[in-house]
């Protein structure tokens, strides 16, 4: 009999123990990622406190010529920077607190941002960056990796560059309350490109559908190919102007 109620202590010692060691864990673990999203937050404050005090002193010590030739090149530094850490960032929820999940989309957050910089660098294609890169005087810790073998930006990076110029223009005419027709179709272009690099979803490309099959003018060859390209990846009929 006492044999069995020390075994029964023992088992309930152990069980303490092990319950303890997973609550402790567990709050170790909490406290660990609310340090990390803290330091990071105070990290991301300090680098832009400290960028903005840089640009104001360079306004005050540089020509203008000088300022605008050093912006260029930070913006280009920026985009650069952006595609190379590309598969750092990701989309996740953090935490939940009170019962409301804190969403981090880092990565829509960097291809937006890569997006405004381009939009800032007078970049409108991917021609565009391509030439400002080939002109501008970075490092080769930025520069060497964005290119191959003949001085061009790589397949992937224009790739990139082309999604975040894709991105940035949808948003903006998204905004947009009332579109031109040219403006239209300029967002179904991007519409079926974003589509294709799963960026938005069936109900976007539906969409973008409607907005073709009413428009106020016979639509050209190029238009009426991008209307049966949207119909082709929306598994429907094409569809001939003579048979509607």
């Amino acid at each position: 009999m006492k044999h069995r109620v020390l075994y029964v202590l023992l088992i309930a010692v152990i069980a303490a123990v092990a319950t303890g060691w997973r609550v402790d864990r567990r709050r170790l673990a909490e406290r660990l990622e609310e340090e990390v999203e803290r330091e990071g937050a105070i990290s991301s404050s300090l680098s832009a406190a400290m960028f903005s005090n840089l640009i104001y002193t360079q306004l005050d010590t540089l020509s203008p010529e000088e300022f605008a030739a050093r912006r260029e090149s930070q913006l280009l530094t920026n985009t650069l920077f952006l595609w190379a850490h590309r598969d750092n960032a990701v989309d996740r929820t953090l935490v939940e607190q009170e019962g409301y999940k804190v969403r981090v989309e880092q990565r829509k957050g960097l291809i937006s941002t890569a997006g405004r910089s381009l939009e800032l660098l007078d970049v409108a294609t991917v021609d565009d960056f391509a030439s400002k890169l080939a002109s501008a005087r970075l490092t080769k810790e930025f520069k060497a990796p964005a290119l191959d073998a003949d001085g061009d930006p790589t397949s992937e990076l224009v790739g990139s560059i082309q999604l975040c110029l894709d991105h940035h223009n949808y948003q903006s005419l998204i905004a947009k309350y009332d579109l031109s027709f040219d403006e239209t179709v300029e967002l179904v272009e991007c519409t079926v490109r974003l589509y294709e690099a799963g960026e938005v979803g069936m109900s976007e490309l539906l969409r973008a559908q409607d907005s073709l099959e009413s428009p106020p003018r016979e639509l050209s060859e190029e238009e009426q190919s991008l209307l049966d390209r949207v119909r082709e990846m929306l598994g429907q009929p094409i569809v001939a102007p003579a048979d509607l």
